[in-house]
């Protein structure tokens, strides 16, 4: 270089190299840093997707939860308003069924007052036998007013424990009593 001794020429050069390796240390670790930050953007992009595909899920899965709930609700309703009409049906089979035990009760003292009367009560009502042709239907009835007690009797001390037991072990309270009692009366009749 014109002007410039060698020895200022070489501390140029020696200046001018430092600087271009400062200068290329500088960029490449600019570029790596570039590299990183669209590493670490791209790792952020991922995490954001990933916690929005949990919320997601979370969300989905509560709203599903929140209609089970809503569905078991209704559900809870209706069987409890079932369990109440039972309840009331039952209620109503079992005063009904004291009435007829009540009633059955005052009607054998009535026989036993008879009976105490010095009054057989087969002779108080004797139904005549010449009037049922063997084979019809009435044949099979009571002939007295004395089996017609004892056959009464004997419903109703065997056909409502029956379905009171069931009432009581099927959980089928009013619907289960109220069948079994009425096929009961028609198998009785």
């Amino acid at each position: 270089m014109p002007g410039v001794s060698s020895h200022e020429a070489n501390e140029l050069v020696a200046r001018l190299q430092e600087v271009g390796q400062i200068v290329n240390q500088e960029t490449t670790q600019l570029v790596d840093a570039l590299m990183n930050l669209t590493l670490d953007q791209e790792d952020t992009d991922k995490a954001i997707a990933r916690m929005s595909i949990a919320a997601n899920l979370t969300g989905a899965m509560t709203d599903d939860q929140a209609q089970t709930i809503t569905s078991l609700r209704a559900e809870i309703k209706a069987e409890r308003e079932k369990r109440e009409q039972v309840e009331a049906e039952t209620k109503m089979a079992l005063e009904s069924f004291e009435g007829f035990k009540t009633e059955f009760k005052t009607f054998k003292d009535n026989i036993e007052k008879q009976k105490n009367a010095a009054v057989e009560p087969d002779e108080l009502v004797n139904v005549g036998e010449s009037a049922f042709r063997q084979g019809s239907p009435c044949a099979n009835r009571p002939q007295n007013l004395a089996q017609s007690l004892r056959e009464m009797e004997m419903r109703i001390h065997s056909s409502p424990r029956t379905w009171i037991y069931e009432q009581r072990a099927g959980g089928q309270a009013g619907n289960a009593a109220v069948e079994s009692h009425a096929e009961s009366k028609q198998d009785n009749q």
